[in-house]
């Protein structure tokens, strides 16, 4: 997804992965727990809930604002073992269960320090489990700060830890490419050696590595510009993706089944948002590729294309009634066991039969919930769900196929459990030039539909886009009693690259208009008072907060930026530590050719609204002195701000201290400016 702000991958970092202690001695013991079982199975189905008839309980601020329970499950080879991230008094540990109550395996968890982020967790068989770590490291004398991401196996039996090529002394280390599907331990793994671009060793080097021993061995030495290599299904290298800044370009290198010289099959210009077009799976024994493609009618189908000729040998698989956007693959990668399709209605069709077979159990069984298969093990005879439903977190639950039973597994956010919160829809309106907007509409439960607060919340990127699905910020303040719009706007991602396009030369203008239009259409049907309307967003979101006051300043009430950007040049010039800087300020200047004039900071004099900025200082993507200068030039003009800087927080607010402080101040400043009641 692109963001505002900073490239992870700098070009020098003044840091080696010396400076990375994760996991080290005391300071996250592994732990195996006989006293600590692995949850009971019930097997119990969910119960439907009535709507309520009085206006939704207000629960804690904590309620919405705790890190999720249980979070990043995966389900074994095996199917009778799940590894996933579990909180407990706002802390997550990695912990590996064993399924059966019964079991003699004991519980593993692992504690993960507090500078540090697990972003994934894989098993690699049934003996050992893969988590990709991230630690935000400060280096050089300007106190400039990066990401660093390394790599660890965990032993499900013991819970010792391996930590996999972290002698290397690059930033970035932990980009697992293949993983076995016959139970060996060797993994395919790339790493960086230097954090310096001018020597060799900063581009990735492609290595085989033991996970149960560390031992490796280098396949592929790094090319200069390739920044990623990729494998087929049996864990040969087969491509690699040469990224140039100075020409804003992207080449495929492809080499056979079997060959040992790389070729380029293709070139595209990342500054025109053209990039690396790559099969999801390749046909054995030939040169061909599936690629989700779009045929003669624009509707996205499954195509086996030659990958050196770009010959369309033939199309494997078409739906009559929409596009093929994604598909699920077997444990082995070798076939295609199912398809997410375009449509809100019914998002996933399986290929699989016993897999559709449980589907179709899960529908009739649960009722107020989509049923969603998320993973499954080797034979899909055991499989992880997830009840779905934008009103409530999530429940996961285990369904064993050869008995159709259902047991529950564990709730996402313990304190919310299975409570159904406010009902989000989807709604359309036309733009003020005919162009018809999506947006996402959450009404405060219990209450008439009618003059109700707004808070009006464009979501960031702005290469992105929101939908229907469970969304903490817009649960929070519909509980609080305001509806919340969450407009997709022009330039938003989502609706294919016509619609995305069309932000091109409009940030700050038509794009900003298509969420004052939202604001219009709900005011016209009765729906919101237009007196009433507080605009709040993250990231670019943030950006449109505090320039939604500034182009529309008797629109809104107040407005809250969390991470905005208030000059729009100082950001794109940050780019200059990117490794691709030119690229990407090539990308921003489509938005616009006149950053000044867009920018926030540079108008704060027609600014009337109160302005709430919050902003992490451990902000890697969105400066926050880009918070704290708005804030000066707000307080020098004689305008109403208020500011908080959370000193550990991130871009995502991933700390659970973080999260609630967040709300809570969001709360009170709603309460002060825009009350619901």
């Amino acid at each position: 997804m692109h963001v505002f702000g900073k490239f992870a991958r700098s070009l020098s970092l003044a840091v080696c992965a010396t400076a990375l202690a994760l996991f080290a001695g005391s300071q996250a013991p592994a732990q195996t727990q006989a006293e600590a079982p692995a949850p009971k199975a019930e097997t119990s189905k969910p119960a439907k809930k009535k709507a309520a008839k009085k206006p939704a309980k207000k629960l804690p601020v904590e309620a919405f604002g705790q890190l999720d329970f249980f979070d990043k499950p995966r389900l074994s080879p095996s199917g009778d073992y799940i590894a996933a991230m579990m909180a407990t008094n706002g802390i997550q540990q990695i912990n590996i269960l064993p399924l059966a109550a019964n079991s003699p395996q004991k519980r593993v968890q692992l504690g993960v320090p507090e500078e540090t982020r697990v972003r994934w967790l894989r098993w690699v068989n049934d003996d050992y489990v893969l988590a990709g770590v991230t630690s935000l490291i400060t280096f050089g004398r300007g106190g400039n700060e990066a990401y660093v991401s390394r790599l660890i196996s965990i032993s499900r039996e013991t819970g010792d830890v391996k930590r996999l090529m972290w002698n290397l002394k690059g930033q970035n280390a932990a980009d697992v490419i293949w993983t076995p599907s016959d139970g060996s331990n060797e993994i395919l793994m790339t790493g960086q050696g230097s954090i310096y671009s001018n020597e060799e060793e900063f581009w990735p080097t492609v290595y085989r590595v033991n996970v149960a021993t560390g031992r490796n061995t280098r396949v592929k030495k790094g090319v200069k510009n390739v920044l990623d290599w990729g494998a087929d299904e049996n864990g040969n290298l087969r491509f690699g993706i040469v990224s140039r800044d100075r020409s804003g370009s992207q080449q495929v290198l492809y080499r056979s089944e079997g060959q040992n010289a790389f070729s380029t099959i293709q070139r595209t210009d990342m500054r025109e948002f053209e990039f690396a077009d790559l099969p999801f799976m390749f046909v054995p024994g030939t040169d061909n590729g599936l690629y989700i493609e779009d045929n003669e009618d624009g509707k996205g189908v499954i195509k086996e294309i030659n990958l050196r000729t770009r010959e369309n040998v033939a199309v494997r698989h078409e739906l009559e009634d929409t596009d093929i956007v994604g598909v699920f693959r077997s444990y082995d990668d070798k076939s295609i066991l199912g398809l997410r399709a375009d449509d809100k209605d019914n998002p996933i069709r399986w290929l699989d039969e016993n897999i559709a077979a449980a589907q179709k159990f899960l529908d009739e069984a649960v009722k107020g919930a989509d049923p969603r298969i998320v993973a499954f093990n080797r034979d899909r005879t055991r499989m992880l769900v997830k009840l779905v439903t934008p009103r409530n977190p999530g429940l996961y639950y285990i369904y064993d196929a050869p008995y159709q039973q259902l047991s529950k597994l564990a709730a996402v956010n313990e304190a919310i459990g299975n409570k159904s919160l406010a009902k989000p829809k989807y709604v359309t309106y036309k733009a003020r030039d005919g162009l018809e907007i999506e947006g996402v509409l959450t009404l405060p439960k219990g209450r008439e539909a009618k003059n109700l607060p707004l808070v009006m919340m464009p979501h960031g990127g702005p290469w992105s886009y929101d939908s229907l699905r469970y969304h903490y910020w817009a649960q929070f303040l519909a509980n609080r009693g305001y509806a919340v719009m969450q407009p997709n706007f022009r330039g938003s991602t989502g609706y294919g690259r016509e619609f995305m396009t069309k932000g091109f030369g409009q940030m700050g203008l038509a794009m900003q208009d298509d969420v004052t239009d939202g604001i219009t259409y709900l005011a016209e049907q009765g729906i919101i008072d237009s007196k009433r309307v507080c605009i709040v967003g993250a990231s670019y979101g943030g950006y449109s907060a505090m320039w939604g006051v500034v182009k529309d300043p008797d629109l809104y009430r107040c407005s809250i930026s969390i991470a905005g950007v208030s000059n729009v040049r100082k950001d794109v010039n940050d780019f200059g530590e990117s490794l691709l800087s030119r690229t990407f300020s090539a990308q921003w200047k489509k938005m616009s050719n006149d950053f000044n004039a867009i920018s926030p900071a540079r108008f704060v004099e027609q600014i009337k609204a109160p302005m709430l900025l919050i902003h992490g200082k451990r902000d890697d993507r969105v400066d926050y002195k880009q918070s704290t200068r708005m804030e000066k030039r707000m307080r020098e003009a004689g305008k109403d701000v208020e500011i908080l800087i959370l000193p550990e927080a991130d871009h995502n607010f991933l700390r659970q201290d973080d999260r609630i402080a967040l709300l809570s101040a969001m709360e009170k400043f709603l309460m002060k400016h825009n009350p619901p009641d």
